[in-house]
């Protein structure tokens, strides 16, 4: 992993660990995986005000709510393969999101919610990836089997996303390879 890509999800991470809106269990878990990396990249807090001041006042997140209060797995894994694609974001699983609330049948119900994190651009870049391919899963899952969650459905889901992250790490491995990055990944893609 590139040392500035791991510096921008450090700072991401401190960053979730200083938002008054997360909860104590992402806190824990921001801070964790932060004090992992740096540990793992030799990395101290002065090797991170760089990066974390030239993107401070670019910082933000974007919110994409699921269709029920807990995810299923070929969303979660969607959102990992959209922070693999974008880059310079981060995500995490909320259900504690007040713009994840909603009305159905009269009662209020709270709907779980993936939350990207970063470079606000970049943060509001992965929400609209995320969810226009969130929707034509869904949607041709529906379409053949009747159900996106559940049975075959589910499986064709999760199979259409780790498709999408097999080609994405072929077109890495292309590219790797042929030192053209950013048109042979493009291409894949």
């Amino acid at each position: 992993m590139d040392l500035e890509r791991v510096k921008t999800r450090v700072s991401c991470l401190l960053q979730v660990a200083r938002d008054d809106a997360a909860t104590e269990g992402e806190i824990e878990n921001a801070i964790r995986a932060a004090r992992n990396l740096m540990l793992a990249y030799h990395l101290e807090e002065a090797d991170l005000e760089s990066t974390g001041d030239a993107q401070s006042s670019q910082m933000g997140r974007a919110t994409s709510r699921t269709n029920f209060g807990k995810a299923a797995l070929w969303e979660k894994d969607l959102a990992y393969f959209v922070v693999d694609l974008i880059g310079g974001v981060c995500w995490y699983y909320s259900r504690n999101n007040v713009e994840t609330r909603r009305l159905v049948n009269g009662r209020l119900r709270q709907f779980g919610a993936v939350v990207f994190y970063g470079i606000e651009e970049e943060a509001q870049l992965a929400k609209e990836t995320y969810e226009e391919l969130a929707t034509t899963i869904f949607t041709m899952a529906m379409a053949k089997y009747g159900s996106a969650y559940r049975g075959d459905g589910g499986i064709y889901a999760e199979g259409f996303v780790q498709g999408l992250s097999r080609q994405l790490r072929n077109a890495d491995r292309q590219a790797e390879s042929s030192g053209r990055d950013l048109v042979a990944r493009s291409t894949a893609i």
